[in-house]
């Protein structure tokens, strides 16, 4: 038989639904790191990257964090500049060559 589920319990199943799709790749790490530690959410990052249009940095940085993909150069280098890093200090793609 179906229960229907209370708000606590359906946020729980969100909660664990989330921990177990954050990406666990070098650069997901580091990002949320950096992120973490300048006390910046991705909306703030995204901000800073495209002011104009920061929807399309933050859906960048959200696959970034979650779904394990890895910018290219033109994301890489706006993502230092926000972050006010070089290109150089970005760990690479696990398997890709540092830059």
């Amino acid at each position: 038989r179906c229960e229907r589920l209370d708000t606590c319990a359906r946020m729980c199943l969100y909660c664990a639904h989330m921990v177990r799709t954050v990406a666990q790749t070098t650069f997901a790490f580091w990002l949320r790191e950096e992120l973490d530690r300048r006390g910046m959410g991705v909306r703030t990052l995204a901000r800073k990257m495209n002011p104009a249009v920061p929807e399309i940095p933050r859906r960048a940085l959200n696959r970034y964090l979650y779904e394990g993909a890895h910018p290219g150069t033109a994301n890489r280098e706006a993502l230092a500049g926000a972050l006010g890093v070089t290109p150089e200090e970005i760990p690479a793609a696990d398997d890709e060559e540092p830059v």
